[in-house]
Order: C-alpha cells, then structure tokens, then sequence
C-alpha cells in the first residue's frame, strides 16, 4: 500500500477515501503531463529553468506552512465517543 493512502485515511478517514485519492491521482496525472510542456515554454522564452525553480519552491514553501497548521480531520466515532463520554 502506498504511504500517501495511509496519510489520507489517517487524515480524512475511510469513508470517502476512494473519492480523495481519485481527486488526488487524477490530479497527480494532470501535473505530470503538464510539466514537461510547461518546463519547455519557459525554457525557450528564458533561456534557463531558473524562474521556474524559484516559483516552484516558492510553491512548495508555502505549501509546507499550509500543512504545518492544518488541522487533522476528525474521525466521526471520535465526535461519537466524545459525546457517549461527557
């Protein structure tokens, strides 16, 4: 099993995990066939892939803050618990 679908039913749960890591793949796939058409543009206006890089990790930077402060999902026999317990 991948580490990104045990992420995702960690995450979000297993309800509707099928539907998350369709959105996920097809997305995935997307980005994938993209890439090379976009790294060539920017290569033949530029001359280099330098722009590129620096707007990529600049994506990733803050796509990293984003997961640092997002907040884990949670479970509903969690909220189901929490409410037979008080």
């Amino acid at each position: 099993m991948r580490v990104a679908a045990v992420v995702f039913a960690e995450f979000f749960g297993n309800k509707h995990l099928g539907a998350i890591n369709g959105i996920i793949t097809a997305v995935t796939q997307t980005a994938g066939g993209a890439g090379p058409l976009l790294f060539s543009t920017v290569f033949d206006m530029y001359g280099s892939y330098d722009r590129l890089f620096m707007g990529l990790a600049t994506v990733d930077a803050l796509m990293c803050i984003l997961l640092i402060y997002s907040c884990r999902a949670s479970h509903p026999l969690e909220k189901l618990k929490r409410s037979q317990a008080a």
